[in-house]
């Protein structure tokens, strides 16, 4: 860029330049001392870059992650990579990729841990190494030959060693063929390498250049020929700069795994001075690779300790509501907080908090405590979220063990499931209910009145400290992962749906041969014969069964049928119903439905299940993030991810995954209207192909930790613009990019309100209709606000439940209001909508009333739109009016002249209006009717 006379002197500002070709620039932090280096790998500047390309997908080489960490750390002190482990592979191709590294500021011992990034193309930071740097480095245990090529060493011949490499999924372009010649012994490997064109590759600004350096790495493959990746570099260190050729000597070093293999290395230039060594590298079977760059990735949910605000809300007056099985009024009382024990039918005006708890009945079935406890807070939440008195009171709603935060801790399924469904409720009137879950231990309860102090809305208390949930992203795998294939494979869902696209996945791509699909109309199912057919083609035999497997009975009988010499060894359970309201509607009949397929279902399919090796269930992203609109699903799912990290705390095998939206044609994307989809999409959440969802289940089938991970692609853009539209968890990942606004900003983007204030009277009813008619074609999904007529009644818009609620929301934002989640139907079209607000307005924010010349004439506007038989009833309704304003103005004129009257001008108005004054006088009622 051209400097212009106010741009800043980086060298002023702290920047130092690194002069790496991958490394522009490094910037010291002034708190910790810890060190960023960041810069840009560009295959039009290093078109070698690319030329290193396995299953066909040019990615970084290793030794490029060993260059950058060797140069880091001598920028700081610390020679010596410790140890450098790669996580994920960064996909090159023809992009062009910002990288990070991060030295963290020493610890103890002396050593800093540093860590490699690129810049996704969903524009959020991916690691893909990690590990350790020293100031000194060990000495290297063998000490190179003194001569060459040494005594009794083979020759080698290289003639095919290229294509046979290639064979094994490892393409090198010509930059990388640096090997010259080798020779090898039993355990150790000698070879000459130099670069093909080192005034092409930057060589002199390298400490050993990349691919001088993974040239040595490939030296490894002469020792065991089998196609193995770097994955872990140990006491690497460089001693020289610009190198175009050395020597290199490999040691063999023991390995108790097949598919491992450690060398050592030693590089030294044609005299034998040293140019780097590495006391080991661990290198590792990789069949295959895993493209990172997929429309998606896996996220973890993590429960990181959040700073607790200084102090509690010592004068806040707490009530506890209903039943109160877990106590919370003791727990109150023990954080001498003021407490009340009452009903919802308090009056909320009494209180700053009412408080009411979940907790699972004992010893009563599973699906019944989940049903009862549901639609118990189904019932609080309509009664608290319909009475508009209680807007300015918080509601806390109270579980315990629903949410695992440390390892070892087992959720509980039914209370997990109040969360999934109060987290919905919590997207469908913002601000309004908090989610709290607390440990037995005393800390805890005294934490609880501070917990409503701040902005958190979910939180979980652990021996006195505070919990918030964050979605992790996970680094994608460096091999792609298998599935069991002997047995039969129990897969539950549609043919023509996820179901389906699932077994064709684990036929075509994991070679499964047995399968077992059940759905409630199995063969007479759309598709059915389609799939059975088609898979055919491949070997696999696909048997489709009739079953209801939330029929505990009916499913063993049809288990009974498989046979013993192939048993089920794996379940996926795809099955799921979406009949669902917003909360506030949601009755009974529709939550046992939602909740049957993901209840029911799961734990029958757990009881009749045994000696399985795979059991995994496709929840969905909304358990987690909550869904405006979906809360039984919501409490289904986020029910089905605790009961499988129940099984996996058991030691059987179990998977969830949440999936974020996979496109329209497969699964539940393909049951919602295009609102629905729509407002995903405004929250941030985008759907994945079918291609990228499957990568993405191979992946999770990596995850050897977790029971439970969030498949999701998330759009960056929408997420940074997003406004409560947005869950938490999205909002805490993608921060929003805020600037500051100048004076100048401010005087022409005036916020609502404060424009209501300064407008004349004329324009700000106009306002308010712009912003309400704005909104309801936002909502409504609509291109211009001219399609919005402001008579016509909302309903025929599209106007539903949910986006109601939505536009309830929106409004709220805007005029800083508490609206009725009714609004919306209490005033069904957009002018009186518009008149409401503007009430509201005049009572909340002092803004000016109309003149009464604006509202005749907006009366006048309201009439010309009514049908004749609706103006005729109001006719003398308004004719009643008039003569009643003229007949007070009469009087309020004739009390004026009288009032200043002399007695002689009185008499006159006397004989004028009752006639002459020689008549009988007016009585004293008629002249104090006058007045």
């Amino acid at each position: 860029q051209t400097r212009t006379d106010t741009s800043p002197d980086l060298k002023a500002i702290g920047l130092s330049t690194v002069g790496h070709p991958f490394l522009d620039a490094l910037v010291e932090s002034a708190a910790d001392g810890s060190l960023l280096l960041a810069g840009r790998l560009s295959p039009k500047a290093h078109p070698w870059l690319v030329e290193h390309a396995v299953g066909g997908r040019s990615l970084l080489t290793s030794a490029a992650y060993a260059d950058m960490t060797a140069v880091a750390g001598s920028m700081a002190g610390h020679g010596s990579v410790r140890e450098l482990t790669l996580e994920a592979p960064l996909v090159l191709d023809e992009r062009e990729v910002a990288i990070q590294v991060v030295l963290n500021s020493p610890g103890e011992d002396g050593t800093r841990t540093v860590s490699l990034f690129s810049l996704g193309d969903d524009e959020t930071w991916v690691r893909h190494a990690t590990g350790s740097l020293t100031a000194t480095g060990p000495a290297g245990e063998t000490p190179p030959p003194t001569d060459w090529p040494p005594t009794g060493a083979e020759q080698v011949n290289l003639d095919d060693f290229y294509e046979l490499v290639a064979a094994e999924g490892v393409e090198y372009g010509r930059a990388f063929q640096c090997l010259r010649s080798a020779w090898r012994t039993a355990d150790e490997v000698f070879a000459l390498i130099a670069l093909d064109a080192p005034e092409q590759t930057d060589a002199a600004r390298f400490g050993v250049h990349p691919v001088l350096l993974d040239a040595a790495v490939q030296a490894a493959y002469l020792l065991d020929p089998v196609s193995r990746r770097p994955f872990v570099w140990t006491g690497y260190r460089q001693e020289a700069v610009g190198a175009t050729s050395a020597r290199v000597h490999l040691t063999r070093q023991e390995s108790g795994d097949a598919d491992t293999q450690g060398v050592g290395i030693t590089i030294t230039d044609e005299t034998g001075n040293p140019l780097a060594e590495a006391t080991s590298l661990i290198l590792r079977a990789a069949p295959a690779v895993a493209d990172e760059r997929r429309a998606g990735a896996l996220y973890a949910v993590e429960w990181p300790v959040t700073p607790q605000p200084d102090r509690g809300a010592p004068d806040a007056r707490f009530a506890v509501a209903g039943d109160d099985p877990l106590d919370v009024a003791d727990m109150l009382t023990t954080a001498r907080a003021k407490v009340v024990r009452a009903g919802l039918s308090a009056g909320p005006a009494a209180f700053d908090a009412v408080w009411i708890s979940a907790a699972r009945e004992p010893g009563i079935e599973i699906g019944t405590a989940v049903r009862r406890t549901l639609n118990g807070i189904v019932g609080l939440l309509r009664d608290w979220l319909g009475d508009e008195r209680r807007a300015e009171t918080r509601l806390a709603v109270v579980t315990r063990g629903a949410v695992a935060v440390a390892d070892g801790e087992r959720p509980d399924p039914v209370s997990s499931a109040v969360w999934g469904l109060v987290r919905s409720a919590q997207r469908e009137h913002p601000g309004r209910i908090t989610l709290i879950d607390v440990d037995q231990h005393q800390q805890s309860y005294r934490a609880l009145p501070a917990a409503l102090v701040g902005d958190e809305t979910q939180i979980a208390l652990r021996a006195g400290r505070m919990h918030v949930p964050a979605l992790t992203r996970l680094p994608p795998p460096l091999v792609t992962a298998g599935f069991p294939t002997d047995g039969t494979v129990l897969v539950t869902g549609a043919p023509a749906g996820l179901g389906g696209v699932l077994t064709r996945h684990l036929v075509v791509r994991h070679g499964v041969r047995r399968v077992l699909f059940v759905s409630r109309r199995g063969q007479a199912a759309d598709g059915a014969d389609q799939l059975r057919a088609e898979l055919a083609e491949y070997g696999a035999e696909v048997r489709l069964a009739a079953c209801d497997v939330a029929d505990r009975m009916a499913l063993a009988a049809l288990l009974q049928t498989v046979p013993a010499e192939q048993p089920i060894r794996a379940v996926v359970h795809t099955a799921a119903v979406l009949a669902d309201s917003v909360v506030t509607s949601l009755d009974a009949d529709r939550l046992d439905r939602t909740l049957r397929p993901k209840v029911d279902a799961l734990v029958a399919l757990h009881e009749e299940t045994a000696d399985l090796r795979e059991f995994i269930v496709f929840s969905s992203a909304s358990g987690t993030l909550g869904g405006p609109g979906m809360a039984a699903y919501a409490a289904g799912n986020a029910f089905a991810d605790a009961f499988m990290g129940w099984r996996r705390a058991q030691g059987l095998p179990a998977r969830s995954l949440a999936w974020g939206l996979w496109e329209r044609a497969a699964g539940i994307a393909g049951r919602l209207d295009t609102t629905a989809l729509d407002r995903m999409s405004r929250a941030g959440v985008a759907a994945m192909s079918q291609a990228d969802a499957l990568a993405l289940f191979d992946d999770a089938l990596l995850e050897s930790e977790r029971a439970m991970v969030v498949p999701l692609r998330l759009d960056v853009k929408v997420l940074r613009a997003a406004d409560d539209d947005a869950a938490p968890l999205l909002a805490r990942l993608i921060p929003k990019r805020s600037t500051p606004s100048t004076v100048g900003d401010r005087a022409t983007q005036p916020e609502f309100i404060a424009r209501m204030q300064t407008l004349p009277e004329g324009e700000r009813r106009a306002s308010v209709l712009e912003l309400v008619s704005r909104t309801v074609a936002g909502v409504l999904r609509h291109t211009s606000i001219e399609a919005i007529a402001p008579d016509r009644a909302l309903k025929e818009f599209g106007l539903d439940s949910l986006t109601a609620v939505e536009l309830r929301n929106r409004l709220a934002a805007a005029t800083r209001l508490r609206l009725s989640p009714t609004i919306a139907f209490d005033h069904p079209d957009i002018s009186r909508l518009t008149d409401h607000l503007s009430e509201l307005l005049v009572e909340a924010h002092s803004v000016p009333p109309e003149d009464a010349a604006a509202q005749v004439r907006r009366l006048a506007a309201t009439f010309a739109h009514l049908p004749a038989e609706d103006r005729a009833g109001l006719v003398g309704q308004l004719r009643a009016l008039v003569d009643d304003w003229s007949g007070s103005a009469a009087r309020s004129e004739e009390s004026t002249v009288l009032t200043d009257a002399s007695d002689d001008e009185i008499f006159d108005y006397i004989d004028r209006r009752y006639g002459s004054s020689t008549m009988s006088q007016p009585s004293f009622e008629q002249l104090t009717g006058m007045q």
